[in-house]
């Protein structure tokens, strides 16, 4: 029955954002068996549970693994919140599985709130290589045809290439390779990450290992700024270590550059390029330590090394293989402005944290996280830069503009096709898709109100600068995976705007800047009074300018609703307190040429639940109600005993007036909160008829007190179907005093005692999706009318 253990939650676990979802509780994008995302907040205390989680591998049902996968805790991430997140990694018979992470992560108070990851299904894959890994290098080799090689470069040491067994996942199908990563000095420099097939020796992928920067321009300098350095030998080096395991600053043949005095002034112009980097890694990694108390790129002090001035090499990147920024010309101009440093470093960050893949829209996240950190460090910085900030490379020249980028809208006009994902085709357009995020981050900093390519106007109120950065820094380091894509950042940045503490104009705003950049729809939904009293106003949150609103309700007359007036994308009910009932407000919405886009309802109500309890019973019949407090609607039914103290409570009684009809009472007192009475004992059926009003709130209640020869037995019957998808749970022998038994459903796990499962019902049978219930014995009981019945079944 293994079929059935927890992959799916959304039966019992809902995650609302107040009138508007922004994501479900359990959704599938990269694998169809593995979810992405679950919601696990309600009732899962999973941290302290070593051994549990140990012995029962929780990771493992939760996602539903299969018995041949595993996942292993790769590293704990405490977050700015107070938060901490337990980050897996995917193994199949042992093996890892390039590129799977899967998080946990936790409140500050210890409870789980959320799992998401890209972990994948994989079955019947041998993991018995069928070539060695020499035999495997060799064909890697032969692949890059290189004349010459890092490892043999004879004035720095670097490691002969290892080849690391991996699951390799690509379009798709699962294969069992060999990870090397090669570093190339002739015809070209190169640092290649290549996947040998480790059955026939094919490869299987191969792609620069370098995060670039497409920016060939002149560099200035920063002017007159305060560096660290090393005294060392009567001399003194680009070296500080007052920041992490130190920032090392060199040239391209890896030697140290000197000053006699600490000046610096006797370098040349040529030289001095070696200033800008030092000093701008030393500003970067301020910003990450003061923000987020980061130390250096990994979070472990990593040393932050800098080499500049590579003739041969006209961009700037961070090489993964060697962990070292590099620094080329263009027009023998370095380039080393701030922005870029900052820029470079950042996709260190990412490789210790999301690791995006370089390639396809990942690598266009990849890119633009970078880019809107260098705007953010090059604002605290250069506070006086104003608009310059916005601009990529401005102190040499403006190669991306994040205010006004070339692609600023997912699958428009000027974005790149990203099924070739090679070289010429800049590895998907990384560089220029890259600008749908850097335009999604400026609108959510600072606002905007454009008309779209989709011709939709929705503005924007800017977060500021601050309060965005730290969504993308929490996206970048908790929640984004190697393989996301833009829709994953949608998601990712809801769920950081959550765990970080934004409330609702937050994630509006994120959702708006998201519908300008055409990766997500407008979350339309309806703001007003749940409650409402006397007149009261609704309108459609996110309606885009040009739209138009019709409104409808099922229940209310048409005389008590007044729509669009006096302004349009408005609604008024009045009199409502008239009434007694609930209903459902729905929106149509319309677009400029008048086509329904779509329909949202909020639930308007006037009718509320309360709680009743009953002790004190001196009669010695059944106690029909064993639950101490039981929900009802101020509307309903209840069955109690006579001779019984019953209570009724409610925090919406106070101000109410009450009013009673039917049978005689022992006892009635009202306080602010509560209603207290009891029945004499009679044998024969008493019937209490409670009515209340403020005005606005309504109650109509009818309490039935029933000796127990008048009480028919309810019978509850549960039957899951044989793929374990649904429990039908039936009342038979209902009173038949009513149409249909009304009952309140509780069902628990055996093994923890926990609720997992419950619900008001009105009708004879139900139908409880089980879809991820782990295996075991639950125990379902039902109050049908204040009797209880109960049973158990084996799922």
């Amino acid at each position: 029955m293994k079929s059935i253990l927890l992959t799916a939650l959304s039966c019992f676990f809902c995650l609302g954002i107040c009138s508007q979802q922004y994501y479900n509780d359990t959704i599938f994008t990269t694998d169809k068996k593995i979810p992405a995302y679950i919601d696990v907040s309600k009732g899962n205390h999973l941290r302290g549970f070593t051994q549990i989680k140990e012995e029962n591998k929780l990771l493992e049902n939760i996602l539903r693994l299969n018995s041949e996968t595993s996942a292993i805790l790769k590293d704990t991430l405490t977050d700015i919140a107070g938060g901490f997140h337990e980050s897996y990694v995917e193994y199949y018979r042992g093996i890892e599985v390039e590129g799977t992470r899967c998080t946990i992560h936790y409140k500050r108070d210890g409870i789980a709130r959320n799992v998401n990851g890209n972990f994948r299904t994989i079955d019947n894959l041998s993991v018995v290589p069928n070539i060695d890994e020499e035999r495997a290098l060799h064909y890697a080799l032969a692949s890059v045809g290189a004349s010459k090689y890092v490892w043999e470069k004879t004035s720095q040491e670097y490691n002969y290439p290892k080849g690391y067994l991996r699951v390799y996942i690509k379009e798709g199908h699962p294969y069992l390779v060999y990870k090397f990563l090669i570093g190339t000095i002739e015809p070209k420099q190169e640092s290649l990450i290549i996947y040998i097939n480790a059955c026939d020796g094919k490869v299987i992928e191969k792609r620069n290992a370098i995060c670039n920067v497409s920016s060939t321009v002149t560099t200035t300098y920063s002017g007159s700024q305060t560096i660290e350095s090393q005294y060392y030998f009567n001399n003194y080096r680009l070296r500080d270590y007052t920041r992490g395991n130190g920032i090392e600053t060199y040239n391209s043949f890896n030697n140290d550059y000197y000053s006699s005095d600490n000046t610096w002034v006797g370098m040349s112009n040529y030289d001095r390029a070696a200033l800008d980097a030092h000093w701008g890694a030393e500003k970067t990694y301020d910003f990450y330590y003061n923000n987020y108390s980061r130390n250096s790129y990994d979070n472990n002090g990593a040393v932050i090394v800098s080499k500049v001035n590579y003739d041969d090499y006209n961009n700037a990147g961070w090489n993964p293989s060697g962990h070292y920024l590099k620094y080329g010309f263009y027009d023998n101009l370095p380039l080393v402005a701030l922005d870029i440093v900052a820029h470079e470093i950042t996709h260190a960050v990412t490789g210790a944290t999301s690791d995006l893949v370089y390639s396809g829209e990942s690598g266009a996240i990849n890119e633009g996280m970078s880019d809107v950190f260098a705007v953010c460090i090059e604002n605290v910085v250069k506070p006086l830069n104003d608009y310059k900030i916005w601009q990529m490379g401005e102190d040499i020249t403006v190669f991306r503009d994040l205010r006004n980028p070339h692609c600023k809208y997912y699958n428009g006009t000027n974005w790149v096709n990203t099924s070739y994902p090679a070289p010429p085709n800049d590895y998907g357009g990384i560089h220029t898709n890259s600008g749908v995020f850097g335009y999604w981050f400026y609108l959510l900093a600072m606002g905007g109100n454009e008309t779209n390519e989709a011709g939709i106007n929705l503005p924007v109120n800017g977060i500021g600068l601050n309060n965005a950065i730290n969504i993308c820094y929490y996206m970048n380091t908790v929640y984004l995976t190697s393989t996301s894509d833009y829709q994953d950042a949608a998601l990712c940045s809801y769920l950081a705007a959550e765990a970080l503490g934004y409330g609702e104009n937050v994630k509006n705003q994120i959702n708006r800047a998201w519908v300008n950049v055409g990766v997500e729809e407008p979350m339309y939904y309806v703001v007003g009074d749940s409650e409402p009293c006397g007149s009261s106003v609704y309108y459609v949150e996110n309606l885009p300018n040009g739209y138009s609103v019709t409104w409808s309700s099922s229940v209310i007359v048409s005389s008590m609703m007044t729509s669009n007036f006096p302004y349009s994308n408005m609604c008024m009910i009045s009199n409502y307190g008239t009434n007694a009932f609930n209903t459902y407000l729905t929106a149509t919405i319309k677009n400029g040429s008048g086509t329904v886009v779509k329909t949202v309802s909020k639930k308007v109500w006037n009718i509320f639940d309360l709680t009743f309890s009953q002790e004190g019973c001196t009669y010695q019949g059944t106690i029909y109600n064993s639950i101490p407090e039981t929900t009802v609607h101020s509307n309903g039914t209840i069955a109690v005993n006579p001779v019984c103290v019953i209570t009724l409570r409610s925090p919406l009684f106070s101000g109410m007036s009450f009013s009673t009809s039917g049978a005689n009472l022992n006892s009635w007192s009202v306080g602010n909160n509560n209603i207290i009475f009891s029945f004499p004992y009679s044998s024969s059926m008493q019937t209490l008829q409670i009515a209340g009003s403020n005005g606005c709130k309504k109650m109509s209640l009818t309490v039935r007190a029933r000796p127990e020869s008048l009480i028919p037995i309810p019978m509850l019957e549960a039957h899951p179907t044989p793929d374990g998808i649904t429990l039908t749970l039936t009342i038979e022998n209902e009173d038949a005093s009513n149409t249909q038994p009304v009952w309140d459903l509780a069902i628990y796990d055996t093994t923890s005692g926990e609720r997992v499962y419950s619900n008001h019902v009105e009708r004879q049978s139900i139908f409880v999706n089980t879809i991820g219930w782990k295996r075991g014995l639950y125990a379902i009981k039902a109050v049908v009318n204040g009797e209880e019945t109960s049973c158990k079944v084996i799922l």
